[in-house]
């Protein structure tokens, strides 16, 4: 017997963009654009390309700017703000329920970041694989339950989600047929990210910071330091997930 998840729409006095993403908590930084391009060269991104859930836009601009096409999709008519294109390019709709305003076949990469984990993954990943092209690439980003189970619930909006780990974004991603699939563990701190002895070692370091000093979870709107943004995202270890439609 199947079981169908339902989300009645909700209208909140203010949306999460407005309240969770505001300038004045959260001011602009060069991250990320240092995130798109290592995703870009990473997993050859090129194209045109939706930005799912996009947020203020900041991904959407960047990777805008390194010569992707991109398309943004919301549901806040708050979204894309920072995204110049915002007027032409932005289409509002509901992941939880509503289908992708766009034909079959009509991206070569679907982007998602920080947002899976809030909504009907079935339906949202089922309109995925649908308006991607043959050899379409898809690209996830979330939080990973294993390191970041103590804070989730910070955000409220992860109530009505679920929370992901390596193995079920593995699984996702092949219940939806899609190929070539790389999963992996990914902390947002760009000395990380490099290859070869010089990344483990940073990484390494990161792994002891986790062992040595607890999360802070009382202090989440003080992490404005450079210090403590080391400490936090030591801890808020990301999962990216990568396939494509074959």
């Amino acid at each position: 017997m199947a079981f169908e998840k339902r989300y009645n729409r909700v209208s909140p006095v203010r949306s999460q963009t407005e309240v969770e993403y505001k300038l004045s908590d959260k001011p602009q930084t060069a991250f990320p654009a240092q995130l798109s391009k290592y995703l870009k060269e990473r997993f050859q991104l090129k194209g045109k390309m939706l930005d799912a859930m996009c947020g203020r836009g900041e991904y959407s601009k960047a990777m805008d700017d390194l010569g992707l096409e991109v398309w943004c999709f919301d549901m806040s008519n708050q979204a894309a703000s920072l995204f110049p294109k915002r007027d032409e390019r932005l289409v509002l709709g509901d992941l939880n329920s509503d289908d992708l305003p766009f034909e079959d076949e009509t991206f070569d990469i679907i982007f998602c970041k920080s947002a899976i984990e809030h909504v009907n993954a079935d339906h949202m990943m089922a309109e995925f694989r649908r308006v991607l092209k043959t050899g379409g690439k898809v690209l996830i980003l979330t939080g990973d339950w294993f390191y970041s189970y103590r804070v989730w619930y910070a955000d409220h909006t992860h109530g009505y989600g679920v929370p992901w780990m390596t193995h079920s974004l593995k699984l996702i991603l092949e219940s939806y047929g899609f190929d070539d699939r790389e999963v992996e563990n990914i902390i947002y701190l760009p000395f990380t990210w490099h290859s070869g002895l010089r990344g483990k070692l940073s990484r390494l370091f990161c792994h002891l910071i986790r062992i040595c000093i607890p999360y802070q979870h009382s202090a989440l709107s003080k992490w404005t330091g450079t210090f403590w943004k080391l400490i936090r995202f030591s801890h808020e270890v990301q999962i990216v997930g990568f396939g494509t439609k074959k």
